[in-house]
Protein backbone atom coordinates (compact mmCIF):
# COMPACT_ATOMS: atom_id res chain seq x y z
CA UNK A 1 0.00 0.00 0.00
CA UNK A 2 1.57 3.39 -0.72
CA UNK A 3 2.41 5.81 1.26
CA UNK A 4 -0.48 7.61 3.25
CA UNK A 5 -1.12 10.97 2.06
CA UNK A 6 -3.21 13.56 4.49
CA UNK A 7 -5.78 14.18 2.26
CA UNK A 8 -6.65 17.82 1.24
CA UNK A 9 -10.47 18.29 2.42
CA UNK A 10 -9.95 22.33 2.73
CA UNK A 11 -12.92 23.41 4.57
CA UNK A 12 -14.72 26.24 2.54
CA UNK A 13 -14.64 30.14 3.77
CA UNK A 14 -17.25 31.37 5.84
CA UNK A 15 -20.30 32.80 3.61
CA UNK A 16 -21.53 36.79 4.18
CA UNK A 17 -24.55 35.15 5.77
CA UNK A 18 -22.35 33.22 8.11
CA UNK A 19 -20.17 36.40 8.92
CA UNK A 20 -23.13 38.32 10.06
CA UNK A 21 -24.84 35.47 11.82
CA UNK A 22 -21.89 35.09 13.62
CA UNK A 23 -21.49 38.89 14.68
CA UNK A 24 -25.20 38.56 16.25
CA UNK A 25 -24.62 35.85 18.10
CA UNK A 26 -22.11 37.70 19.70
CA UNK A 27 -23.61 40.67 20.05
CA UNK A 28 -26.77 38.82 21.60
CA UNK A 29 -24.24 38.29 24.16
CA UNK A 30 -24.43 42.32 25.49
CA UNK A 31 -28.15 42.40 25.18
CA UNK A 32 -28.29 45.39 27.84
CA UNK A 33 -25.34 46.82 25.97
CA UNK A 34 -26.97 46.82 22.24
CA UNK A 35 -30.38 47.80 23.72
CA UNK A 36 -28.96 50.81 25.49
CA UNK A 37 -27.16 51.62 22.48
CA UNK A 38 -30.51 51.30 20.05
CA UNK A 39 -32.54 53.15 22.22
CA UNK A 40 -29.49 56.22 22.52
CA UNK A 41 -29.11 56.36 19.13
CA UNK A 42 -32.53 56.79 18.26
CA UNK A 43 -32.77 59.94 21.21
CA UNK A 44 -29.80 61.57 19.20
CA UNK A 45 -31.68 61.20 15.65
CA UNK A 46 -34.60 62.65 17.05
CA UNK A 47 -32.59 65.33 18.44
CA UNK A 48 -30.93 66.06 15.53
CA UNK A 49 -33.67 65.40 13.60
CA UNK A 50 -35.93 68.46 15.97
CA UNK A 51 -32.25 70.57 15.10
CA UNK A 52 -32.43 70.17 11.36
CA UNK A 53 -36.13 71.19 11.40
CA UNK A 54 -38.97 70.34 9.12
CA UNK A 55 -37.11 70.77 5.57
CA UNK A 56 -34.07 67.94 6.66
CA UNK A 57 -35.62 64.27 7.01
CA UNK A 58 -33.92 62.26 8.95
CA UNK A 59 -36.53 59.42 7.96
CA UNK A 60 -33.49 56.95 7.08
CA UNK A 61 -31.40 57.19 10.25
CA UNK A 62 -34.33 56.59 12.49
CA UNK A 63 -34.40 52.91 10.80
CA UNK A 64 -30.85 52.08 12.02
CA UNK A 65 -31.62 51.34 15.74
CA UNK A 66 -34.45 49.33 14.27
CA UNK A 67 -32.59 47.07 12.38
CA UNK A 68 -30.16 46.52 14.80
CA UNK A 69 -32.68 45.45 17.06
CA UNK A 70 -33.94 43.13 14.94
CA UNK A 71 -31.17 41.33 13.86
CA UNK A 72 -30.00 40.65 17.17
CA UNK A 73 -32.34 39.65 19.47
CA UNK A 74 -35.65 38.94 16.86
CA UNK A 75 -39.07 40.40 15.81
CA UNK A 76 -40.59 41.38 19.16
CA UNK A 77 -37.72 43.43 20.57
CA UNK A 78 -37.55 44.94 16.77
CA UNK A 79 -41.42 45.42 16.60
CA UNK A 80 -40.81 47.51 20.66
CA UNK A 81 -37.79 49.48 19.18
CA UNK A 82 -39.93 50.52 16.13
CA UNK A 83 -42.28 51.75 18.86
CA UNK A 84 -40.07 53.38 20.94
CA UNK A 85 -38.47 54.81 17.71
CA UNK A 86 -41.97 56.23 16.26
CA UNK A 87 -42.47 57.58 19.54
CA UNK A 88 -39.22 60.10 19.39
CA UNK A 89 -39.89 60.73 15.98
CA UNK A 90 -43.18 62.07 17.08
CA UNK A 91 -42.07 64.09 19.43
CA UNK A 92 -39.33 65.60 17.38
CA UNK A 93 -42.06 66.38 14.71
CA UNK A 94 -44.01 67.83 17.23
CA UNK A 95 -41.83 70.27 18.47
CA UNK A 96 -40.73 71.01 14.87
CA UNK A 97 -44.51 72.07 14.07
CA UNK A 98 -45.43 74.06 16.86
CA UNK A 99 -42.41 76.33 15.81
CA UNK A 100 -44.43 76.72 12.51
CA UNK A 101 -48.12 77.46 12.98
CA UNK A 102 -49.01 77.25 9.92
CA UNK A 103 -48.44 73.43 9.41
CA UNK A 104 -50.99 71.37 11.60
CA UNK A 105 -50.22 69.11 14.27
CA UNK A 106 -51.61 65.93 12.21
CA UNK A 107 -49.31 65.87 9.77
CA UNK A 108 -46.46 64.90 12.85
CA UNK A 109 -48.98 61.98 13.69
CA UNK A 110 -49.15 60.78 9.94
CA UNK A 111 -45.55 60.99 9.56
CA UNK A 112 -44.90 58.89 12.82
CA UNK A 113 -47.48 56.52 12.21
CA UNK A 114 -46.30 55.41 8.68
CA UNK A 115 -42.40 55.54 9.87
CA UNK A 116 -44.06 53.12 12.48
CA UNK A 117 -45.44 51.16 9.63
CA UNK A 118 -42.15 50.91 7.27
CA UNK A 119 -40.29 50.21 10.39
CA UNK A 120 -42.69 47.04 11.53
CA UNK A 121 -42.01 45.94 7.69
CA UNK A 122 -38.76 45.95 8.04
CA UNK A 123 -38.48 44.00 11.20
CA UNK A 124 -40.33 41.26 9.96
CA UNK A 125 -37.99 41.34 7.17
CA UNK A 126 -34.76 41.25 9.07
CA UNK A 127 -36.06 38.39 11.82
CA UNK A 128 -36.78 36.39 8.17
CA UNK A 129 -33.92 36.98 7.02
CA UNK A 130 -31.88 36.10 10.24
CA UNK A 131 -33.92 32.81 10.73
CA UNK A 132 -32.90 31.82 7.28
CA UNK A 133 -29.49 32.59 7.56
CA UNK A 134 -29.79 30.71 10.82
CA UNK A 135 -31.46 27.59 9.23
CA UNK A 136 -29.09 27.56 6.51
CA UNK A 137 -26.28 27.67 9.09
CA UNK A 138 -27.82 24.71 10.22
CA UNK A 139 -28.09 22.52 6.90
CA UNK A 140 -24.54 23.50 5.91
CA UNK A 141 -23.11 21.72 8.36
CA UNK A 142 -24.92 18.38 8.03
CA UNK A 143 -24.01 15.51 5.83
CA UNK A 144 -27.32 14.86 3.49
CA UNK A 145 -26.63 10.73 3.55
CA UNK A 146 -26.09 9.97 7.23
CA UNK A 147 -27.32 12.98 8.94
CA UNK A 148 -24.49 13.43 11.22
CA UNK A 149 -22.44 16.65 10.85
CA UNK A 150 -19.89 17.18 7.83
CA UNK A 151 -16.28 18.58 7.64
CA UNK A 152 -17.17 22.27 8.20
CA UNK A 153 -19.31 21.01 11.13
CA UNK A 154 -16.20 18.96 12.42
CA UNK A 155 -13.15 21.63 12.59
CA UNK A 156 -15.85 23.88 14.33
CA UNK A 157 -16.40 21.14 17.05
CA UNK A 158 -12.79 20.54 16.91
CA UNK A 159 -11.54 24.06 17.65
CA UNK A 160 -14.57 24.46 20.79
CA UNK A 161 -12.85 21.21 22.18
CA UNK A 162 -9.42 22.33 21.49
CA UNK A 163 -10.70 26.05 23.30
CA UNK A 164 -12.29 23.83 26.11
CA UNK A 165 -9.27 21.95 26.51
CA UNK A 166 -7.15 25.24 27.35
CA UNK A 167 -9.80 26.61 29.75
CA UNK A 168 -9.51 23.45 31.59
CA UNK A 169 -6.59 22.03 31.51
CA UNK A 170 -7.94 18.42 29.93
CA UNK A 171 -7.23 15.92 27.26
CA UNK A 172 -8.55 15.42 23.70
CA UNK A 173 -8.64 12.56 21.61
CA UNK A 174 -9.80 12.17 18.02
CA UNK A 175 -10.69 8.84 16.55
CA UNK A 176 -10.99 8.74 12.73
CA UNK A 177 -12.00 5.95 11.26
CA UNK A 178 -12.98 4.25 7.78
CA UNK A 179 -14.89 0.91 6.50
CA UNK A 180 -12.41 -1.92 5.46
CA UNK A 181 -13.28 -2.80 1.67
CA UNK A 182 -16.56 -0.41 1.41
CA UNK A 183 -16.36 -0.03 -2.27
CA UNK A 184 -17.12 -4.19 -2.44
CA UNK A 185 -20.72 -3.05 -0.91
CA UNK A 186 -21.09 -0.67 -3.01
CA UNK A 187 -20.01 -3.10 -5.83
CA UNK A 188 -21.88 -6.04 -4.87
CA UNK A 189 -24.98 -4.84 -3.31
CA UNK A 190 -25.26 -1.48 -5.10
CA UNK A 191 -25.21 2.36 -3.76
CA UNK A 192 -28.51 1.87 -1.75
CA UNK A 193 -26.82 -0.32 0.55
CA UNK A 194 -24.07 1.29 0.86
CA UNK A 195 -25.39 4.34 1.77
CA UNK A 196 -27.72 2.19 4.31
CA UNK A 197 -24.58 1.18 5.59
CA UNK A 198 -22.87 4.83 6.04
CA UNK A 199 -26.40 5.81 8.11
CA UNK A 200 -26.07 2.39 10.25
CA UNK A 201 -22.04 3.45 11.04
CA UNK A 202 -23.41 6.85 12.00
CA UNK A 203 -26.04 5.73 13.83
CA UNK A 204 -24.16 3.25 15.33
CA UNK A 205 -21.49 5.66 16.61
CA UNK A 206 -23.52 8.17 17.91
CA UNK A 207 -25.03 5.71 20.31
CA UNK A 208 -21.49 4.56 21.29
CA UNK A 209 -20.72 7.97 22.69
CA UNK A 210 -21.18 9.70 25.63
CA UNK A 211 -22.76 13.04 26.04
CA UNK A 212 -20.86 16.03 24.81
CA UNK A 213 -19.27 13.51 22.26
CA UNK A 214 -19.43 14.59 18.66
CA UNK A 215 -19.43 11.95 15.48
CA UNK A 216 -19.20 13.83 12.23
CA UNK A 217 -18.32 12.29 8.26
CA UNK A 218 -15.11 13.32 6.93
CA UNK A 219 -16.15 12.31 3.71
CA UNK A 220 -16.38 9.13 1.80
CA UNK A 221 -16.64 6.15 3.71
CA UNK A 222 -14.53 8.31 6.36
CA UNK A 223 -15.74 9.41 10.17
CA UNK A 224 -14.56 11.52 12.80
CA UNK A 225 -15.11 11.10 16.60
CA UNK A 226 -14.53 13.62 19.04
CA UNK A 227 -14.44 12.93 22.19
CA UNK A 228 -13.63 15.80 24.35
CA UNK A 229 -11.57 15.06 27.70
CA UNK A 230 -11.32 11.56 27.04
CA UNK A 231 -7.61 10.13 27.81
CA UNK A 232 -6.80 7.28 25.74
CA UNK A 233 -8.34 4.21 27.49
CA UNK A 234 -11.82 6.48 27.31
CA UNK A 235 -11.20 6.67 23.07
CA UNK A 236 -10.13 3.13 22.97
CA UNK A 237 -13.52 2.00 24.97
CA UNK A 238 -15.58 4.13 22.76
CA UNK A 239 -14.26 2.61 19.36
CA UNK A 240 -15.12 -0.69 21.06
CA UNK A 241 -18.19 0.43 21.89
CA UNK A 242 -19.23 0.95 18.06
CA UNK A 243 -17.41 -2.35 16.91
CA UNK A 244 -19.66 -4.71 18.98
CA UNK A 245 -22.83 -2.21 18.07
CA UNK A 246 -21.75 -2.71 14.25
CA UNK A 247 -20.72 -6.29 14.43
CA UNK A 248 -24.66 -6.55 15.90
CA UNK A 249 -26.23 -4.40 12.83
CA UNK A 250 -23.86 -6.45 10.22
CA UNK A 251 -25.27 -9.57 11.68
CA UNK A 252 -28.76 -7.96 11.25
CA UNK A 253 -28.56 -6.56 7.49
CA UNK A 254 -25.77 -9.12 6.00
CA UNK A 255 -23.98 -6.96 5.40
CA UNK A 256 -20.45 -7.99 7.04
CA UNK A 257 -18.28 -4.47 7.76
CA UNK A 258 -14.95 -4.22 9.91
CA UNK A 259 -13.53 -1.08 10.31
CA UNK A 260 -9.61 0.43 10.36
CA UNK A 261 -8.97 3.50 13.42
CA UNK A 262 -6.65 5.39 14.51
CA UNK A 263 -6.92 6.95 17.70
CA UNK A 264 -4.99 10.48 18.89
CA UNK A 265 -5.04 11.72 22.25
CA UNK A 266 -3.34 15.20 23.27
CA UNK A 267 -2.63 16.34 26.85
CA UNK A 268 -1.61 19.90 24.60
CA UNK A 269 -4.04 21.84 23.52
CA UNK A 270 -2.06 24.05 21.52
CA UNK A 271 -2.19 21.34 18.51
CA UNK A 272 -4.14 22.27 15.79
CA UNK A 273 -7.12 20.65 14.28
CA UNK A 274 -5.05 19.76 11.22
CA UNK A 275 -2.16 18.75 12.61
CA UNK A 276 -5.09 16.03 15.38
CA UNK A 277 -6.44 15.01 11.69
CA UNK A 278 -3.48 14.56 10.22
CA UNK A 279 -2.39 12.43 13.08
CA UNK A 280 -5.42 10.32 13.24
CA UNK A 281 -5.22 9.71 9.43
CA UNK A 282 -1.42 8.60 9.39
CA UNK A 283 -2.61 6.12 12.14
CA UNK A 284 -5.75 4.62 10.61
CA UNK A 285 -3.57 4.07 7.40
CA UNK A 286 -0.86 1.98 9.66
CA UNK A 287 -3.89 0.50 10.74
CA UNK A 288 -4.88 -0.52 7.26
CA UNK A 289 -1.12 -2.15 6.48
CA UNK A 290 -1.04 -4.07 9.68
CA UNK A 291 -4.20 -5.95 8.54
CA UNK A 292 -7.03 -3.39 8.46
CA UNK A 293 -10.14 -4.50 11.51
CA UNK A 294 -8.15 -2.83 14.09
CA UNK A 295 -7.66 0.26 16.16
CA UNK A 296 -4.20 2.16 16.34
CA UNK A 297 -3.83 4.21 18.99
CA UNK A 298 -0.99 7.18 20.32
CA UNK A 299 -0.64 9.93 22.38
CA UNK A 300 1.18 12.96 20.33
CA UNK A 301 1.76 16.20 21.28
CA UNK A 302 2.50 19.42 18.84
CA UNK A 303 4.91 19.89 16.39
CA UNK A 304 5.51 23.43 17.82
CA UNK A 305 5.91 22.27 21.46
CA UNK A 306 8.26 19.43 20.05
CA UNK A 307 10.34 21.92 18.71
CA UNK A 308 9.91 24.21 21.43
CA UNK A 309 11.19 21.36 23.83
CA UNK A 310 14.35 20.58 21.27
CA UNK A 311 15.45 24.60 21.47
CA UNK A 312 15.26 24.47 24.82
Amino acid sequence: MAAPRYPDRSVPHATLSEKLDRMALRLAKYPWVVAATCVAGAVLVGLADYSAGIATSMAVFYLVPVMVAAFVFGRAPGLLMACFVAAVNLVADWLQFSRDPGVPPSIAFWNSSSRLAISAVLVVLVAALRHLWHQEKLVARIDVTTGVPNARALFERLEESLAFARRNDSALSVCLFDLDDFKSVNDVHGHPAGDRLLREVAQAAGGALRPGDTVARWGGDEFVLVLPGANGSDARAAVDRLLETLEAAAARGGVPVTLSAGVVTTPLADIEPEELLKRADELMYEAKRAGKNRIVARAVVSEARNSRTRAG
